[in-house]
């Protein structure tokens, strides 16, 4: 089985972007003897048995190395293995091995003399353990230093191992001696583990590591990861964001008041105003921060709409993430003859739920002259005709998608522009919005 083109294009992105992080450790003899991984400008994090292998003793050696000084190399810094930049690290932390899953097994060193080589940029700690998705190993390639192999996360086996799945099947597992290797991310290009154990059947895909919480554990003072950073750049905020939050208050009171009073509140402003921003982490929080119990389902549908609202209405009625097929097309039905409001009142008859905020994140990708879903354009202008519907109905709509609602045929051009809320954020309203009659909202 191939491995799929999205995680292939993962893996080409960090094998360039993170893997001169990292580390190699010889003996005095010259061989080989594990990995490490360069977490920060000067620290490194590998496992305390092969630190003992580095300096000579035997791998489950208790002595406390703390103090000695290694030296480690960068190889995919290199073109050759044997040109490859060479550093001394002191060992700051020492966390015995024990056994091959009992001892915690971390040292945490620091770069000594000469700072880190240009080029190896350094890979940071995740913020949190995970247990399920998938990862990328550091493990042998016939000609290179190493690579890079897909691999899927299982759930902790014991208090500091997690068992890891490898998918490479032969092509380039992790073998012994790859013991500090990271386990990484390939979204986030972030460490979740170090590898600490391999399976000695050549027929056995297993590996282990030790999570990132256990690293961050042993050395807290160079590990423990920076705080989030407030500052999300292009990206939406989410619900989880909203003590990050801040400067649309006004705007938020006015969602909220819009809300309270009618059954469709389309959002509208320019491409990067804020309105996605603005709902998921300014109106939602505020709604559950309420007395009324509100029901939140969010949908981000790419292709048709009907499809992404059966799935939203399924899973908030609790199926799982991947909706099974019958359920799906049970919810489509329901709302293609009942309408949007009728299967709101369903849902919140089947959950308990006081009242239903059905979102509907960039509403103008889902909706064209040439395939609206007239049904549910109709179900919308009709929770629009409500006064105070228990099912609201809140799109975001980018301005320059606005007009062209208007030619459809149907109720839902007229309800959009009577209800439409206009969001001015870092840029002037457009002339498309006033032309239209909107209100100008404050920012």
């Amino acid at each position: 089985m191939g491995v799929p083109v999205g995680a292939c294009r993962a893996l080409a992105c960090v094998m360039v972007a993170s893997g001169a992080a990292v580390v190699r450790f010889r003996s005095s003899g010259g061989g080989i003897v594990g990995h490490g991984v360069l977490v920060d400008e000067e620290h490194v994090v590998t496992c305390a048995h092969v630190v003992n292998a580095a300096l000579g003793r035997p791998p489950r050696s208790a002595e406390d190395a703390t103090g000695q000084v290694v030296r480690l190399e960068f190889p995919l810094l290199a073109q050759l293995a044997a040109l490859a930049p060479e550093r001394r690290a002191r060992v700051d932390v020492w966390a015995e091995p024990g056994t091959a899953f009992d001892g915690v097994d971390v040292a945490g060193l620091t770069l000594v003399g000469e700072a880190r080589p240009i080029g190896a940029t350094p890979m940071p700690l995740a913020h949190d353990d995970r247990t399920e998705g998938d990862v990328l190993l550091f493990g042998p390639v016939e000609g290179r230093p190493g690579g890079w192999v897909l691999a899927q996360l299982r759930p902790l086996v014991k208090q500091f191992r997690q068992q890891i799945d490898q998918r490479a099947h032969g092509v380039h597992m992790a073998q012994p001696r790859y013991s500090g290797t990271p386990v990484l991310d390939p979204r986030t290009e972030s460490v979740l583990g170090i590898l600490v154990a391999v399976a000695t059947r050549r027929d056995d895909a297993d590996v282990y590591a030790i999570p990132v919480t256990s690293l961050v554990a042993a050395w807290p003072a160079a590990f423990a990861p920076l705080p989030v950073s407030p500052y999300k750049g292009l990206e939406a905020f989410g619900r989880d964001d909203a003590p990050l939050f801040f400067g649309r208050d006004a705007m938020t009171d006015e969602l909220v008041s819009a809300v309270d009073a009618r059954g469709l509140v389309p959002v509208v402003g320019a491409s990067g105003a804020g309105k996605s921003s603005l709902v998921q982490a300014g109106l939602v929080p505020r709604l559950a921060a309420g007395h009324t119990d509100w029901l939140f389902v969010l949908v981000r549908p790419r292709l048709r709409l009907e499809t992404a609202l059966a799935a939203g209405f399924a899973r908030a009625a609790g199926s799982s993430e991947n909706v099974p097929l019958s359920e799906l097309e049970a919810w489509q039905a329901r709302i293609g003859s009942i309408g949007l409001s009728a299967a709101g009142d369903l849902l919140l008859a089947a959950t308990g739920a006081d009242r239903l905020l059905l979102v509907i994140d960039q509403f103008e990708e889902t909706v064209d002259d040439s395939s609206a879903p007239h049904g549910l354009l109709d179900g919308l202008a009709e929770l629009a005709a409500c006064e105070r519907s228990d099912t609201v109905a809140v799109l975001t709509l980018r301005e320059d998608a606005f007009g062209r609602f208007f030619v459809l045929p149907g109720r839902f051009g007229e309800a959009l522009r009577r209800t439409a809320v206009a969001l001015r954020g870092w840029r002037q309203m457009s002339s498309t919005l006033r032309s239209c009659g909107l209100p100008d909202s404050a920012a």
